[in-house]
């Protein structure tokens, strides 16, 4: 069974070993000298040559505390959205900053309102979650009481 095939019409005969004769001589289609894709080698080995040196360099990695504050920042914005407690239209504002913005910007960003605000407690949850949103730009949620005390009998 020579000839055509389910792969092309010389592939049964490259098996063999006989190379059709338009392939034989030349497969690539280059004269001796390699012409036709000289221009294509000069023309990469130019643009190679005018990247400035330090834009091939790949960024710095980040610090141990960065990768902390970056993980304690996504597992929070994860469990915000996993949560039943908070609010549709805050997950839907966390996810949007998220999806927005890098993730590195998003946790230095909060991390910094901790340093400036000692009076926050970085070990509450809803404060966590505050910060964030407010990092993020979004809307903070309504207190389910409102804002004046209860009256009591």
């Amino acid at each position: 069974m020579r000839g055509t095939s389910v792969f092309g019409p010389f592939a049964l005969g490259e098996v063999d070993g006989h190379i059709p004769p338009s392939r034989s001589a030349n497969p690539a289609g280059w004269s001796r000298s390699g012409g036709r894709n000289a221009r294509a080698i000069l023309l990469a080995a130019s643009l190679l040559a005018a990247v400035p040196a330090g834009a091939a360099t790949t960024p710095a990695k980040p610090a141990r505390a960065e990768l902390s504050n970056a993980q304690k920042t996504l597992s929070l914005i994860v469990s915000a959205l996993n949560s039943n407690d908070v609010p549709a239209g805050l997950k839907d504002g966390l996810f949007g900053c998220l999806y927005e913005n890098p993730l590195k910007k998003i946790s230095a960003a909060a991390a910094q309102v901790w340093t400036d605000n000692k009076k926050l407690d970085p070990q509450n949850a809803t404060a966590q979650l505050l910060v964030v949103a407010e990092v993020c730009g979004l809307p903070l949620p309504k207190v389910a009481g409102g804002s004046k005390p209860a009256k009591g009998r």
